[in-house]
C-alpha cells in the first residue's frame, strides 16, 4: 500500500507500507494520504497505534514547498489524539546534529553532525509536539547511527529517522542502520524494534442471501409448485445476450425456489434447548466479559474472560450429557417396557427423523443426465436440489443454450491446504464454478474421458513414479493445451467449450465476508474443477511422450513399442 505522484509526473518522491500478511488483520486500511504523507493505524492489546511514513522535501527544495509539508505534517499531527502512539518514519532529509542542551526533550546523548536549515525545522515541530529522535537515545556504534553518505565529501550522515512521542520511548528497544541491505537506492535501511502487541481488529461481515431449505425439495406438492412457478416465470424471459439471459434466469430460479421452499432456519441442538434456563446465563456472562476485554484490554479482563468461557463450556457439556443420558434411559424404559411408539419416537429424537428421497428419473440428455449426477448439500449458491427439481421444466432449455461468464469466474476463499505458513497466500487454495457450471464440465467430461484413453490407454504395463509437481494445475500453457488437443483430435465443438470455459476467466478474492475487485487468470487449469485433473493428465502424458518419443533409457516393457505406435498418430509439437 502507497501514494505517489501521478504516472505522467516524475516520481522523484513517494511513501508507502510494506506490511506482513499475518498483520493485515490488525491494521486499518490508509484511506488518504498524500505523495509525502501517509497513515496506517494498527491495533494493539496497548491502544491503537498511528504510524506514518514521510518523505521530506530536501535541502535544495523551495521554502514555499517546505513550509505546506510541514504544515501538512502538523495538521497531521494535529488530528491524532494525544493518548494514541505516535511513529514518524521516512526520510526527513535532515541532519538533527548532537546539541541536547538546546534541545533537551528531543534529542539524546547520541547525537551525530551539525544541525542544518532542515534540521532546524524539524526539531521546532518535534518540541512542540513532544516528539523525540529515537536514533540519539542508544549508544551503539557510530556507523550504525548514519544512514546516507554525501556523494561529493563522502561524509555519513543521519538522515532517515524513527521518531516517536516521548512518553512511549521506553517502548522502543533499539533503532540503527542496516548498511547491508541490498536494494536499489543510495540510503541504508534504519530499522526500530518495538514492544508492541497487536491486536486483531474485529470487522463486521456483509450478510449474503438467505439460504434455500433444500430439505423440502424431497415433498412433491412443493416440487411441482415450484416447477410450475418456473414455467410461469420463464415464459418472459429476455432474448438479450447470454448474461442477460443467465442474471435473469438465476434470479427467477432464487425467488421462486425462496418463495416455494422458503428460508433455512437455523435450528439449535435438542440439548440446547432443554438446558437453555442453565445456559443462557452462563451465556450473558461470557459476552459480557468479551465486551468489557474489548473496550477495556488488561490481564484482568483477560482472565475473567478466560474464567467465563470456560464456566460456559463446563455448563454446556454438562447439559448436553444430562439431555443424551435422560433421553437413552427412556429409549431403554419404552423398549423393556414393550412401549414400541415411545421408543421409535425417542430415537427419532435422537437420529432425526428419517428423509424419503425421491429417485431423480433418467433423462435423454446428456445436460440433464449431469444435472441428476451433482452433489447435493456442497456448495453455494443456487442449492443442486433446486436445479434438479427445475430441470423438467423449460429452465433445462434455457440453460441449454447458455454458458455465461459466470460460470468461467473463480472465485478464491482462504480454503488451507494444511501444509507451510498460513501468512503465505500459496497455501490457500481456489474454487471455482457455479453449480450450473458443473453441469455443463460433467457433460464435456463424459467426452473428454473418451480422448484419454487414447493417450493413456488402460490394460497396459503399469510403472508408477510418485513426483510431487509444484504448482502444476497453475502452469499448465493454455494455449499449448489447446494445441494438443486439436491435434489428437478433440472434436471443434467441445474444444470450443473447453476454450470458453478458460477464456477471460477471473478470480475473485473472498475474506472475511468482503470480496476483491475482478483479477485476470491468463494461465492454469482451473483449481478443484472437475475437467482439470484429467486436462492435466492429457497435457503432462503427450508432453513426456514428446519429450521422450526417441530416448531409450529406462525401464521397457512389452506395451512400449505398443505405447509408442499409438502416439504416433498425433503429430509432433512444433
Amino acid at each position: 500500500m502507497g501514494k505517489g505522484k501521478k504516472p505522467e509526473e516524475p516520481r522523484v518522491h513517494g511513501v508507502g507500507f510494506a506490511v506482513k500478511n499475518s498483520l493485515l488483520s490488525t491494521a486499518e486500511s490508509p484511506s488518504s494520504g498524500t505523495a509525502r504523507i501517509l497513515s496506517l493505524r494498527p491495533s494493539t492489546f496497548s491502544g491503537p497505534v498511528n504510524i506514518l511514513s514521510v518523505h521530506a522535501p530536501t535541502l535544495c527544495s523551495s521554502a514555499e514547498i517546505k513550509d505546506q509539508f510541514y504544515e501538512e505534517l502538523d495538521a497531521t499531527i494535529r488530528d491524532i489524539p494525544a493518548t494514541d502512539q505516535l511513529y514518524l518514519l521516512g526520510d526527513f532529509n535532515a541532519r538533527v546534529g548532537s546539541d541536547r542542551d538546546s534541545w533537551p526533550s528531543c534529542i539524546g546523548h547520541f547525537g551525530i553532525g551539525k544541525m542544518n536549515e532542515n534540521g532546524q525545522r524539524l526539531l521546532e515541530l518535534c518540541s512542540y509536539h513532544d516528539l523525540c529522535i529515537t536514533s540519539t537515545f542508544f549508544a551503539i556504534k557510530p556507523h550504525r547511527r548514519v544512514s546516507w553518505r554525501h556523494p561529493r565529501s563522502r561524509h555519513w550522515h543521519q538522515l532517515d529517522l524513527v521518531i516517536i512521542r516521548r512518553p512511549s520511548l521506553n517502548c522502543v528497544l533499539t533503532t540503527r542502520s542496516y548498511h547491508s541491505a541490498d536494494y536499489d537506492t543510495d540510503h541504508s535501511m534504519v530499522g526500530s524494534k518495538v514492544r508492541l502487541q497487536p491486536k486483531r481488529i474485529h470487522r463486521s461481515k456483509q450478510k449474503g442471501r438467505p439460504r434455500i431449505n433444500t430439505s423440502k425439495t424431497a415433498i412433491p406438492d412443493l416440487c411441482e409448485r415450484f416447477a410450475n412457478s418456473i414455467e410461469d416465470a420463464l415464459k418472459n424471459c429476455p432474448n438479450g445476450n447470454a448474461e442477460e439471459r443467465w442474471s435473469s434466469i438465476r434470479d427467477v430460479i432464487y425467488n421462486s425456489a425462496m418463495d416455494t421452499f422458503g428460508k433455512r432456519e437455523r435450528q439449535n441442538p435438542d440439548w440446547f434447548e432443554a438446558g437453555i434456563a442453565e445456559l443462557e446465563p452462563a451465556i450473558e456472562a461470557k459476552r459480557a466479559a468479551l465486551i468489557n476485554h474489548k473496550r477495556e484490554p488488561s490481564v484482568k479482563s483477560l482472565a475473567a474472560l478466560r474464567k467465563a468461557r470456560n464456566d460456559a463450556q463446563r455448563i454446556a457439556r454438562r447439559c448436553a450429557n444430562d439431555y443424551w443420558l435422560n433421553l437413552c434411559e427412556s429409549i431403554q424404559l419404552s423398549a423393556d417396557c414393550s412401549n414400541t411408539r415411545s421408543m421409535c419416537e425417542g430415537m427419532k429424537k435422537a437420529f432425526g427423523p428419517s428423509i424419503n428421497k425421491i429417485v431423480p428419473l433418467k433423462s435423454a440428455t446428456e445436460l440433464s443426465k449431469a444435472i441428476d449426477s451433482l452433489a447435493c448439500g456442497k456448495a453455494p449458491g443456487i442449492p443442486p436440489e433446486v436445479i434438479k427439481v427445475g430441470k423438467k421444466t423449460a429452465l433445462l432449455h434455457h440453460l441449454h443454450q447458455l454458458l455465461p461468464q459466470e460460470m468461467r469466474d473463480a472465485n478464491i476463499i482462504t480454503l488451507y491446504k494444511n501444509k507451510g505458513d498460513r501468512s503465505d497466500c500459496n497455501n490457500y487454495r481456489g474454487i471455482s464454478l457455479s453449480i450450473v457450471g458443473k453441469a455443463f464440465t460433467h457433460v464435456v467430461l463424459n467426452r473428454l474421458q473418451l480422448l484419454a484413453e487414447r493417450v493413456y490407454p488402460e490394460r497396459q504395463l503399469l510403472y508408477i513414479a510418485f513426483i510431487d509437481l509444484g504448482k502444476a494445475f497453475d502452469l499448465v500453457s493454455r494455449n499449448g493445451l489447446f494445441t494438443l488437443l486439436q491435434k489428437i483430435g478433440y472434436p471443434p465443438k467441445l474444444l470450443r467449450m473447453i476454450t470458453y470455459f478458460h477464456k477471460d476467466m477471473q478470480g475473485t478474492v473472498q475474506c472475511d465476508g468482503s470480496s476483491s475487485d475482478p483479477l485476470p487468470i491468463k494461465i492454469g487449469v482451473k483449481q478443484l474443477c472437475i475437467l482439470a485433473p484429467t486436462l492435466f493428465g492429457i497435457f503432462f502424458s503427450l508432453l513426456l511422450s514428446y519429450a521422450f518419443n526417441q530416448s531409450e533409457d529406462g525401464v521397457k516393457g512389452p506395451s512400449h513399442q505398443k505405447r509408442r505406435q499409438s502416439l504416433q498418430t498425433c503429430p509432433p509439437l512444433s
